[in-house]
């Protein structure tokens, strides 16, 4: 199966998103960032790949690619690059 992801996100200019339930509920929230600082907007773009198709059974990949920009502070574009291969043993 071929999937593709679109998110996008966009915090007020008042105050960086808050999260008293300890993780950052937007989807895109990255593994090093979380693109919630005020006035941050955010896109991101996911594409993933099955490899059964291709007689690989068990193996995925995919690329994830999220850029922010329009921070209060600091007011520099940020970018996230994830790509990801999986292997899932087969169960007996």
């Amino acid at each position: 199966m071929h999937r593709l992801t679109l998110a996008y996100t966009n915090v007020s200019i008042g105050a960086d998103m808050r999260n008293p339930w300890s993780s950052y509920p937007g989807h895109t929230g990255m593994q090093v960032k979380d693109f919630n600082r005020a006035g941050e907007k955010a896109f991101m773009l996911k594409g993933s790949f099955d490899f059964s198709r291709l007689g690989l059974d068990g193996v995925t990949a995919y690329a994830l690619w999220t850029h922010g920009w329009g921070a209060v502070d600091p007011a520099f574009p940020i970018n996230e690059i994830r790509f990801i291969v999986d292997y899932g043993f087969p169960l007996l």
